[in-house]
């Protein structure tokens, strides 16, 4: 917006180069102008597009005579508009690139959900989605996935004779090396009799498919992990 406003009054430097203004006619318009933008910026729409007028009137009478920071001026105002058109066009892709993208996670989640009914749970998640879902607002995820059936996928990082981890790890490239970063893990807390024996067949870093169905409690505070029940093999 600065950078407007300076091209905006960019003229008023240029008095006194070539022809001369006797009636004042550039200064006038200026000052309309001016008074323009106060209005402006005071939400007083109506006595804005009254001072512009002005402006314009004053401002054309000034470059009828050839009074060249009159020219140069509107020059000017021609390039805001573009600039400000310009502006908002980039800001009008922004949103419709916002609204594509949620478009897109929705229509990807409805597909998701369409072929888990299809194979008879509710959703599918890798170990950290879910547990992103349960870090950004840990209520909303409580209600959404409590008593549904979930396939819960992901690498075996622990065995214990209560319960099954599944790590919540993530990977990505820094440096053109694969680093990993914790997204917090998956407990299998409660495992059916399908469970314990799928369980006593798993080694650490194997990957594992749980379907579970029940509660389903977090603790976002020590370690980010989120706890499954109920949870059987996903032969599938």
């Amino acid at each position: 917006m600065k950078k407007i406003i300076l091209i905006l009054f960019l003229g008023i430097s240029l008095v006194g180069c070539g022809p001369s203004d006797p009636e004042g006619q550039f200064e006038k318009a200026m000052e309309y102008f001016e008074e323009a933008y106060l209005h402006k910026t005071q939400n007083k729409r109506s006595a804005e597009k009254t001072a512009n007028a002005h402006a314009y009137k004053w401002l054309n009478k000034a470059i009828a005579q050839g009074y060249e920071p009159a020219i140069l001026q509107l020059e000017n105002i021609k390039l805001v508009e573009e600039l400000i058109k310009a502006e908002k066009e980039a800001s009008r892709l922004a949103k419709q690139k916002e609204r594509e993208e949620a478009n897109r996670k929705a229509e990807e989640e409805a597909r998701k959900i369409a072929e888990a009914k299809e194979r008879g749970y509710d959703f599918k998640f890798a170990c950290p989605n879910i547990v992103e879902q349960y870090t950004a607002n840990q209520m909303r995820a409580t209600n959404k996935w409590t008593n549904k059936k979930i396939v819960i996928t992901g690498k075996v990082k622990k065995i214990d004779s209560r319960y099954v981890e599944l790590s919540g790890s993530k990977w990505m490239t820094l440096n053109n090396l694969m680093v990993e970063t914790q997204a917090g893990e998956c407990l299998m807390r409660d495992l059916t009799n399908n469970g314990m024996s799928y369980a006593e067949n798993l080694n650490v870093g194997n990957n594992a498919k749980f379907v579970c169905k029940g509660k389903i409690d977090s603790n976002m505070f020590d370690d980010s992990s989120v706890w499954f029940y109920n949870c059987s093999e996903y032969k599938y």
